[in-house]
């Protein structure tokens, strides 16, 4: 995976801002290039400016070793001096944010349960799914398993049922609009 970069290779290149998240370059000694040329192009064009790119996912890349790097991951290595096993999530979903507070590591599950997407296609409610005898069904997949939460009169309490279980198993990796469900019922 990265194991091919350490700590000390992301701390000899860039330096991490963590009130922005922000990786920046630092400037290279001139024993790293080939000519006085290529030393002088990449610290008077790279030194001091934001590292990375928003992707076409919309996470920071970044090119460092040869290779094209998410910035979260590089920001935990620089912190924390190695990769963590598994994902790293954003809090917050703001795949950008790279601040620290931002960021947790977590499963690949783990990750995908905090996620913004999915809502079912038919009722734009995620876990909810409509029966063709006007009733509505809750369903949540808990390790790799679907459970059947009920069938309801109303989209809102099916809504309701999914938020409730999301919370109960999921805890702090529930999607945000399950809580946002709870938080409105209340």
């Amino acid at each position: 995976m990265l194991s091919d970069i350490t700590q000390q290779d992301l701390l000899d290149l860039l330096d991490y801002d963590p009130d922005t998240g922000q990786l920046v370059w630092k400037p290279r000694p001139r024993g790293v290039f080939l000519s006085d040329q290529e030393y002088r192009r990449f610290n008077t064009r790279y030194a001091g400016s934001v590292a990375g790119t928003a992707s076409v996912g919309g996470y920071v890349k970044v090119f460092v070793k040869g290779r094209v790097r998410a910035a979260h991951r590089l920001v935990w290595c620089i912190v924390y001096g190695a990769f963590p096993e598994g994902d790293i999530d954003h809090i917050n979903g703001v795949k950008t944010d790279n601040r620290l507070a931002n960021l947790r590591a977590c499963s690949a599950s783990q990750n995908m349960q905090c996620s913004r997407g999915w809502p079912n296609r038919s009722t734009g409610v995620r876990g909810v799914s409509r029966k063709s005898r006007g009733s509505w069904v809750a369903r949540i997949r808990v390790g790799g398993v679907l459970l059947h939460l009920g069938s309801f009169p109303t989209v809102q309490q099916a809504s309701e049922a999914y938020a409730r279980a999301a919370v109960r198993h999921f805890k702090e990796f529930a999607p945000a609009s399950a809580r946002a469900v709870l938080e409105g019922s209340v």
